[in-house]
C-alpha cells in the first residue's frame, strides 16, 4: 500500500508543479501578447465548453472505481463488461450532446450573450466548436486513465495526462507569440489531445483485458451504474459553476477585466489547493480497497493523517502566501495587475474548509456513495451563482469569496459527518485526534501501519 500511495504522490505532485507553472507562466505571455480585454474574453469562452465534459465525467469516475475493486479480485471477464459499457455511454453522449451544440453555436448570438467585444462572432463559434470536440477526446482520455488506475498503473496514467497538460501549454503559448487568435489556440489544443489519446490507446493495448469494442457492452450494466453516475455529476457540475460559472457571471456583470483580476487572484489561492489534492487523489485508491474489503481500521488512520496534514498545510501556506503575494504579483504579472487585499484574504479564507471538505469526501467518493455530497453540491452552486450575480454590482468582486465561504462551511459540515458514519469513527475521538495531537510522530512511524508492498 505504501508503495502505492509513494507513486501516486509523487505523479501528482509532478503534475501540480505543471499546473503551477502552466498557470504562472502562462498568464504574463497572454497579458503582453492579447492584452488583459482580449485575454479575459478567451477565458470565458473556453469555460463554456468545460460543462459537456462534467456530463460524461461521472462515466469514467464510477467505472474506474468499479474496474479497480473487480480487478483487484481477478474478475477480468466482468471489468471488460464494465470498460466497454462505459467506452459505449461515452461515445454515446458525446455524440448526442456534439449534435445539440454545434447548432445551438452556429445559430445563436452566444458572442453577445457571453459579451465580447474584441473577438468576432465567427472567431467565437469556431473556437467553441473545436474545444467541445477537444471535449470528447478529454473524456476518453479520462476513461483511460481509470484503466491505468485499475492496473496497478494509476502514476503512470497521471503522469501521461499532465505530460499531455504541458505539451498543450507550449503549444499554445508559441501560438501566441506567433500572432495566433482564439481559432489557433483551439486547434493547438485539440490536435495535442488527439495525440496524446492515440499514445494512451496504445499502450493500454498492451493490458491483458482490455479492448476497445462495443461488442461486450452490456445495457444492464450502464442501467446498474446509471444512479452513481447521474448522482456523481452533481460533484463536477457544481465545481464547474463555481469555477467556469463564477468567470462567466463575474465577466457579465463586471465586464472582461474584472475577470482576469479574479481569474488571477483565484489562481494564487488555487496553489493551495492544487497541492492539497495531491494527498487525496493518492488516499482515493487505497480508500476503496480498504473499505470494500471492511478494513475500517486502516481507513480511519488514513482519514485522521490525511485530514491533519490538509488542515496543517492549507492553515500555514496560506499565511505563507499573504506575506508574499505582493511580491509574487509583482513579478508574476510585472505590475500590471493590483491586488486587492480584502478580496484575497477572503478567497485565502474560503480555501480551508474547501482542502479539509475535498479531503474528506473521497471517502464515500471512493465506494461511489456520491448522493449527498452531489446534492449539497448543486445546492451550494446554484445559491453562490445566483448570490453573485446579484451582489456583483454592488459589491464588487468581494461577492464571490461571500458567498463562496458561505458553501464552503454548509458542504463541511455535511461531508465530515458522512465520512465518520462510514468509518464508523467517533466524531469527539476524530477531533480530539486531529486537532489535539501532532501529526508527525504518525508520519515517522507509517510504515509500522502500512504493509510496504
Amino acid at each position: 500500500m505504501l508503495k502505492r500511495i509513494i507513486s501516486v504522490l509523487g505523479a501528482n505532485i509532478f503534475g501540480q508543479i505543471c499546473t503551477v507553472l502552466i498557470q504562472f507562466l502562462g498568464v504574463p505571455v497572454f497579458l503582453n501578447f492579447w492584452g488583459q480585454a482580449f485575454y479575459g474574453e478567451w477565458l470565458m469562452i473556453i469555460a463554456i465548453p468545460s460543462y459537456l465534459m462534467v456530463t460524461g465525467t461521472g462515466i469514467g469516475f464510477v467505472s474506474g472505481n468499479k474496474l479497480q475493486m473487480l480487478i483487484a479480485n481477478n474478475k477480468q471477464e466482468e471489468a471488460i463488461t464494465v470498460f466497454q459499457s462505459a467506452w459505449t455511454m461515452i461515445c454515446f453522449l458525446s455524440i448526442a450532446l456534439l449534435a445539440v451544440i454545434i447548432p445551438v453555436v452556429l445559430f445563436s448570438p452566444i458572442h453577445e450573450w457571453l459579451n465580447i467585444k474584441y473577438n468576432t462572432a465567427y472567431e467565437v463559434k469556431s473556437a467553441l466548436i473545436i474545444l467541445s470536440v477537444y471535449m470528447f477526446f478529454s473524456l476518453l482520455s479520462e476513461l483511460l486513465t481509470a484503466v491505468y488506475r485499475a492496473s496497478g498503473l494509476f502514476a503512470r496514467g497521471i503522469f501521461i495526462m499532465n505530460l499531455l497538460r504541458v505539451l498543450e501549454f507550449v503549444a499554445i503559448i508559441l501560438s501566441v507569440i506567433l500572432g495566433g487568435k482564439i481559432i489557433i489556440a483551439a486547434l493547438v489544443y485539440l490536435v495535442v489531445r488527439i495525440f496524446g489519446f492515440i499514445w494512451m490507446l496504445f499502450e493500454c493495448s498492451k493490458i491483458s483485458w482490455f479492448h476497445i469494442s462495443f461488442a461486450r457492452a452490456s445495457f444492464a450494466e450502464m442501467k446498474s451504474e446509471l444512479a452513481a453516475i447521474v448522482s456523481f455529476l452533481g460533484v463536477p457540475m457544481s465545481q464547474a459553476l463555481l469555477i467556469q460559472g463564477m468567470t462567466t457571471v463575474v465577466g457579465i456583470r463586471l465586464g472582461a477585466s474584472a475577470v482576469v483580476v479574479f481569474t488571477i487572484t483565484r489562481t494564487l489561492v488555487n496553489v493551495i489547493k492544487q497541492f492539497a489534492s495531491i494527498i487525496y487523489s493518492a488516499l482515493l485508491p487505497e480508500f476503496s480497497i480498504s473499505i470494500s474489503t471492511g478494513n475500517l481500521h486502516t481507513a480511519r488512520l488514513l482519514h485522521r493523517l490525511s485530514f491533519q496534514v490538509t488542515l496543517w498545510f492549507a492553515s500555514i501556506s496560506s499565511i505563507l502566501l499573504f506575506f508574499f503575494s505582493e511580491w509574487i504579483l509583482f513579478i508574476w504579472t510585472g505590475g500590471k495587475i493590483i491586488l486587492d487585499n480584502q478580496f484575497f484574504i477572503m478567497m485565502l479564507l474560503v480555501t480551508i474548509p474547501y482542502t479539509l471538505s475535498t479531503l474528506s469526501s473521497f471517502v464515500p467518493v471512493s465506494i461511489n456513495n456520491f448522493s449527498r455530497i452531489a446534492f449539497t453540491s448543486i445546492f451550494n452552486a446554484v445559491m453562490c451563482i445566483t448570490l453573485t450575480y446579484i451582489l456583483a454590482p454592488y459589491f464588487g468582486l468581494i461577492s464571490v469569496p461571500a458567498t463562496l465561504f458561505i458553501a464552503e462551511i454548509i458542504m463541511f459540515l455535511v461531508v465530515v459527518r458522512q465520512s465518520l458514519s462510514i468509518l464508523k469513527d467517533s466524531f469527539w475521538n476524530f477531533v480530539s485526534d486531529v486537532f489535539f495531537s501532532l501529526p508527525f510522530n504518525k508520519i515517522f512511524r507509517f510504515k509500522k501501519y502500512f504493509v510496504l508492498k
